[in-house]
């Protein structure tokens, strides 16, 4: 008979013990049991950092993955149903090519018999998922090996953040750049004190000064009477 128990020294420590029973042929009973406090007080600290792994896990606003040799869910975070509407049942077994969208598939669908052969570490990709609605959320995605004691490969774990706000931002920001730059007019902006931050290329070129000439100085300089004036 096998039980666990918690034995009170003379000193009045306590600690915890395995006990093994078993009768004898002659009918008394022999017990034999060993210490196991330390092995109890290290599973109670393994079992405190799974449930604060766990609760990390579970309540950062990012989706945390994890994926077999074939690039199959094995985990996947609650998150991924308030970003992306799936539950997490629903993402298991899948590859997270199910979820790319499929104008975003096209152009990666010939790096995928390249990346079964990735085995470092990747960082920062930018990919656009679909939401079970249809929509399209953009996710920055890093992932590290997961190996066994010899080194073999037996997964990926990572995490997805979604940047889709970000992202849209900065596409509308690159957009309304290239209008600046590629206006036939002067565009000249300035700091509160007055001096130039930036100058666009019809600037420089109706004005006759460089980029370089330009930032840093005052528009003033281009209505001397000896410049060429452009405001």
């Amino acid at each position: 008979v096998f039980s666990e128990r918690t034995l009170k020294r003379p000193d009045g420590s306590l600690i915890q013990i395995e006990m093994h029973t078993k009768m004898m042929p002659d009918l008394t009973y022999q017990s034999f049991f060993r210490d196991v406090t330390t092995r109890k007080q290290t599973e109670e600290i393994l079992r405190n950092s799974e449930e604060k792994y766990k609760s990390l896990v579970e309540n950062t606003s990012d989706i945390i993955w994890e994926t077999n040799t074939q690039g199959l869910y094995t985990y996947v975070s609650p998150q991924i149903e308030t970003i992306l509407g799936y539950t997490p049942e629903e993402a298991l077994g899948k590859s997270p090519y199910d979820f790319i969208s499929d104008e975003m598939l096209d152009k990666i669908s010939a790096l995928k018999e390249d990346a079964k052969e990735i085995t470092n570490p990747f960082y920062l990709l930018v990919n656009q998922f679909k939401h079970r609605d249809s929509g399209r959320v953009y996710f920055e995605t890093s992932g590290v090996p997961i190996n066994d004691n010899e080194g073999k490969l037996l997964g990926y774990r990572g995490v997805s953040r979604d940047i889709t706000k970000r992202y849209l931002a900065e596409k509308e920001v690159h957009k309304l750049s290239l209008v600046v730059e590629q206006s036939p007019n002067s565009i000249i902006i300035t700091n509160l004190a007055g001096i130039m931050e930036y100058v666009n290329p019809a600037a420089c070129s109706i004005s006759g000064y460089t980029m370089e000439e330009l930032t840093g100085r005052n528009p003033s300089m281009l209505s001397s009477g000896t410049t060429p004036s452009e405001t």
